[in-house]
């Protein structure tokens, strides 16, 4: 009875999870392919992460190379986890060559459920790295500063752990630089129409 018990409860866990993710994701085959695959089958019983990114944006790739190590390590523990890649790439081919970077699952580039994933889990910037239980319960929103915290997941997967700050908060640290060069172009450009307004006048 306890084994049918543990079975069920293992099934139901994974429906949760299908109904968060849906119920086919990619993976890399041979020769840089990608082939469907099961939520159920690969998710079943495991901690997962859900990796907001992008190739054009430069917090997400200095990111991915530390998050890929984190990844090999909880994989040589033994650790029942999994990331699934969100991609805000903005086409196919994007996609497809920053992912070969990953050895995780991702979801479909041209699949409409990125949108709901990305309201889902509140993102309002990239990278952004959230942390499910295998039922879809949500542990945190900030694994991204966890793992730049604890890159050897001493107390992974940070359950009830203060989520810690992280520096420059993804793209949006980029934003008062962006607002300062946005200010500075009008400022000049303005600057030389009004100049070259009143040599035309002088004229």
């Amino acid at each position: 009875f306890f084994s049918v018990w543990l079975a069920f409860q293992s099934e139901a866990m994974s429906d949760e999870m299908v109904k968060i993710v849906g119920e086919v994701l990619v993976r890399h085959a041979e020769d840089d392919a990608l082939e469907p695959c099961s939520t159920r089958d690969v998710l079943k019983g495991k901690v997962v992460g859900v990796y907001f990114s992008a190739h054009w944006c430069p917090p997400c790739r200095a990111f991915t190379p530390v998050l890929v190590t984190f990844y090999k390590k909880m994989k040589e523990k033994g650790q029942e986890f999994e990331i699934i890649f969100v991609s805000s790439d903005s086409n196919q081919e994007a996609f497809t060559e920053y992912y070969k970077s990953m050895p995780w699952l991702a979801v479909p580039f041209d699949d409409l459920r990125k949108k709901k994933l990305h309201g889902q889990f509140g993102t309002q910037g990239i990278p952004h790295f959230a942390l499910m239980e295998p039922d879809g319960t949500l542990i945190t929103n900030s694994a991204r500063g966890f793992v730049n915290n604890d890159p050897n997941g001493v107390e992974f997967p940070w359950r009830n752990k203060e989520a810690p700050s992280t520096p420059g908060g993804g793209l949006r640290g980029y934003l008062p630089v962006l607002y300062f060069f946005v200010f500075c172009y009008v400022f000049w450009s303005s600057r030389g129409s009004s100049a070259s307004k009143d040599a035309s006048d002088g004229s």
